[in-house]
């Protein structure tokens, strides 16, 4: 006699995991110099990754309660292909079934668009030459290098306080999509145009 064997399927979220590290990192990095601003990256980019953490496992959620569980994966794979900047315009009119979008204007829409100009900047980082001028005189040549706009970037965006906003603002995220009924209280949500 055969014996029927049932399936069973589970996920596992790293968001609680990637929250933690930067729960904990966070207080140290006060503490960091002005100069030292490049101790900030992995800050920036686990930030980052938390975000995009975040919204994958919104699309995959919210996939399986609008298509079913035989039918969501076509539908969450062709969301999860688009930018990290896409998905985080798209999400909220696609799980509130359009009662609320990203206000652009908000100042957690701001943040978060910043932490992913910057993410992209750091991990796809194109190295194009810079202008450099050079002197020569008696005493030999001087070359003098021109900061690239890119480093300004880097070194205005990655302070502490940015580094605190932008996980403040994938926190807020985190909650909203952890309980759609936190959409109607989200300051930086509003409810569509058309």
């Amino acid at each position: 006699m055969k014996q029927l064997i049932e399936a069973a399927y589970s996920r596992i979220s790293f968001v609680p995991v990637y929250t933690s590290v930067l729960e904990n990192a966070l207080p140290p990095l006060q503490q960091v110099a002005r100069k030292d601003w490049r101790l900030l990256i992995p800050y920036a980019l686990t930030c980052a990754a938390t975000l995009e953490c975040i919204l994958n496992e919104a699309i995959i959620q919210y996939s399986v309660i609008f298509y079913g569980f035989r039918d969501y994966e076509r539908h969450a794979r062709a969301l999860l292909s688009l930018s990290l900047s896409a998905k985080l315009d798209y999400l909220f009119p696609f799980v509130t079934r359009n009662q609320y979008t990203i206000k652009v204007d908000s100042a957690t829409y701001k943040r978060l668009k910043r932490l992913i100009s910057v993410r992209n900047d750091l991990t796809h980082n194109k190295p194009f030459a810079q202008e450099m001028s050079f002197q020569v005189s008696d005493k030999g040549t001087n070359f003098t290098s021109h900061k690239s706009k890119l480093l300004n970037s880097f070194e205005t965006a990655l302070t502490y306080k940015n580094c605190s906003s932008f996980f403040e603002s994938v926190q807020e995220i985190n909650k909203a999509l952890s309980d759609p009924k936190e959409c109607r209280s989200a300051k930086w949500l509003t409810k569509p145009a058309w």
